[in-house]
């Protein structure tokens, strides 16, 4: 804006200048070497012009044709600005008295050229403003010469009717960013009565394919010039959106604009269309909406205050702030939500592979013994920008369950992203977490603290992991570490503690009471996959260390049987090597043979998709050797039940065998 009015104030005094000489009947070869000489000693630009037509009554009237002014050195042949011809036309009896009345001053096809080089020096810097500091010294004291100038010149009023562009084009070319941007189908009509007087321009321009719409009033063109303050409004609509701004304009300042702004979107995704064309048409989650704050934007910094962000899916209010002058941008803010549907924002793959998955579930053994994803993950987002945010949402929906509210603080500082989510209900429990991703380095390393209370087992455990045979309620602490660029990088490394504790629930598929009851009848391999198991208590803590998680104090406490255990799993090989020893309570033995009280141990190990389950005879045997006397009650219990070993074994039987002619020595011993 300051740019094309210091170009129509150029021109206005090359019209006047040449007027006014052509009132006194100078030869016109004099006039535009005069004018020639002047432009280049205050730009060092050359002005160029190709005919002059003059008429004198009623009014002077003056056209220039083929206006041209020269480009900077370095920015090429091609002329800064260009234009067709420039209709001018005079009140002629003012111009006597020394009083300029321009009634109409009119560009066609006007081309102005914007260039930047590499070094960010703009070609609109004119010699003048380019000068060594010594030069502009100088240049800063005004001659006796100039004095008088600006003395003479003062008497001199200058008023106007419209200045009207047809037809205009603006090309901008940004050598060091490659920005190049064109602007075309130019035409607005400024309204300027006098040098001091506010401003109106009104019109229309193509850019980028699209027609933009525009008025804009200043209250002084003085305060342009002057650098100074001055009520201003703005109304601009393009591909559906409208951006409304009533405040006050400062040129020069770091805050150009303050005030009240609002934008209406009717269509996001021509507005993002029209930002990127190269990009691909996708679906927004907001297709409309409506942004109103008051706020101070200056050419790389903004802030803001009462945000009202408003739309069908989508209720904002808050404050905050964005500094792009630094080394990485910077966005700031604190935002209130009553309500977020996240499945508006997120694709849910996870719903449509519910959809289309039953196959995948199906072959669920194979798909718990792939690989994990060796695929580096993409962490260059966090190496963009640095952030200070912080929301508080009053409840969440996503995938279809509802969640509730909370506070998120999130700060992202050099690549190191720390976020904290407050209490948050969530599967009938509540959910707090803070994580911390450092991407700084070339190994990137993250951090997990979570706590989780009164959780439905059976539910997160379906959502997460496809799991449907626990039930109760589920509770724990985790801290977790691990570094790499993928996640089977990041299995490996995995180190922390996990502690994790189930109550009131069942196992299903899995039935200790009758895995303790095979074990009494058979020492045979048992079958894992049916019954159930009631618990009242269950859990234990994991020592993770380089994704191996080892346990040593697992215990389930149930109605009809216990069990303690102990073991590792290796998460990066996704298997297991876990012992468990069961013994049934008094309210299981419903058999004269199956003796409550007695540890009953199994092995339990394998892949996580397949795993088998043994009972550990040779456990057994180790512990009866050790102490005979202590046993010797135990195994005249299970005396009758070793009697029919050799009968009933079906897998096994030749391990199973040996171990069974071991029992019956010690037995033929009491």
């Amino acid at each position: 804006m300051k740019l094309l009015f210091k170009i129509l104030a150029f021109l206005v005094v090359l019209v006047v200048f040449v007027a006014a000489v052509l009132v006194f009947f100078i030869p016109e070869e004099r006039i535009k070497s005069e004018v020639q000489k002047t432009v280049l000693q205050q730009t060092g630009r050359t002005l160029d012009y190709s005919d002059v037509s003059v008429s004198v009554f009623p009014n002077l009237g003056l056209t220039l044709d083929n206006v041209s002014l020269s480009n900077a050195q370095w920015a090429g042949n091609d002329n800064m600005i260009q234009i067709d011809n420039v209709d001018v036309v005079l009140a002629l009896a003012p111009l006597l008295q020394r009083q300029v009345e321009i009634k109409r001053f009119v560009l066609n096809a006007p081309l102005i050229r914007m260039q930047k080089n590499a070094q960010g020096q703009g070609n609109w810097l004119f010699k003048s403003q380019t000068s060594t500091k010594a030069q502009q010294q100088t240049d800063s004291t005004p001659s006796a010469t100039d004095a008088s100038a600006q003395k003479s010149g003062s008497d001199i009023s200058i008023s106007f009717s419209d200045f009207v562009i047809n037809d205009g084009t603006l090309i901008y070319n940004d050598g060091a960013s490659g920005l190049q941007e064109r602007i075309e189908d130019v035409d607005l009509t400024i309204t300027l009565p006098n040098l001091q007087s506010s401003v109106d321009v009104k019109g229309n321009l193509m850019i980028r394919g699209a027609e933009l719409q525009m008025e804009a009033h200043l209250g002084s063109l003085a305060a342009i010039t002057n650098e100074t303050a001055t009520p201003a409004r703005l109304e601009a609509s393009i591909a559906g959106t409208t951006l409304k701004f009533e405040g006050r304009y400062t040129p020069a300042a770091e805050t150009l604009l303050e005030g009240a702004f609002e934008i209406v979107v009717k269509s996001l995704a021509d507005l993002m269309q029209l930002v990127n064309a190269d990009a691909e048409a996708q679906d927004y989650p907001l297709q409309s909406f409506t942004a109103a704050f008051n706020g101070q934007l200056g050419t790389d910094k903004a802030v803001y205050s009462d945000l009202k962000l408003n739309s069908d899916v989508l209720n904002v209010t808050g404050q905050g702030r964005f500094d792009l002058g630094g080394a990485k941008p910077f966005i700031g803010g604190s935002y209130q939500a009553e309500r977020l549907n996240l499945d508006h924002f997120v694709d849910t793959k996870k719903s449509k592979a519910k959809a289309t998955g039953s196959k995948a579930k199906s072959e669920g053994k194979q798909n718990a013994n792939a690989n994990w994803d060796t695929t580096p993950i993409d962490f260059s987002a966090l190496q963009m920008v640095n952030a200070d945010l912080s929301a508080t949402v009053g409840g969440y929906q996503y995938d279809g369950m509802d969640f509730g509210g909370n506070t998120i603080q999130l700060k992202l500082n050099n690549s190191v992203l720390d976020l904290n989510v407050s209490e948050t209900r969530a599967f009938e429990g509540t959910v707090s977490k803070s994580v911390r991703i450092n991407a700084a380095g070339n190994t990137p390393a993250v951090k997990i603290n979570a706590k989780m209370a009164g959780i439905n087992a059976k539910s997160f455990l379906t959502y997460f992991a496809d799991y449907k045979n626990l039930t109760g309620t589920m509770s724990g602490n985790m801290n977790l570490s691990a570094t790499g660029r993928s996640m089977a990088d990041m299995t490996k490394t995995l180190g922390g503690v996990a502690d994790i504790m189930f109550r009131d629930g069942n196992i299903e598929g899995v039935n200790l009471v009758d895995w303790t009851k095979s074990f009494q009848r058979r020492l045979s391999t048992v079958d894992e996959s049916y019954g159930s198991t009631k618990f009242v208590e269950m859990g234990g803590q994991f020592d993770i260390n380089n994704g191996i998680a080892r346990n040593s104090d697992f215990r389930l406490i149930g109605p009809l049987v216990e069990a303690s255990g102990s073991g590792s799993v290796n998460i990066p090989n996704k298997t297991l090597n876990y012992r468990l020893v069961t013994k049934l309570l008094p309210a299981a033995q419903s058999e004269k043979s199956l003796t409550a009280g007695i540890d009953m141990p199994f092995n339990i190990t394998g892949s996580w998709s397949d795993p088998k389950v043994r009972p550990d005879l040779k456990s057994v045997i180790s512990d009866v050797l050790k102490d005979p006397k202590a046993a010797e009650q135990k195994l005249k219990n299970l005396k009758e039940a070793g009697k029919t070993l050799e009968d009933s074994f079906d897998t096994d039987k030749d391990q199973i065998k040996e171990n069974v002619d071991q029992i019956k020595k010690l037995f033929d011993g009491f």
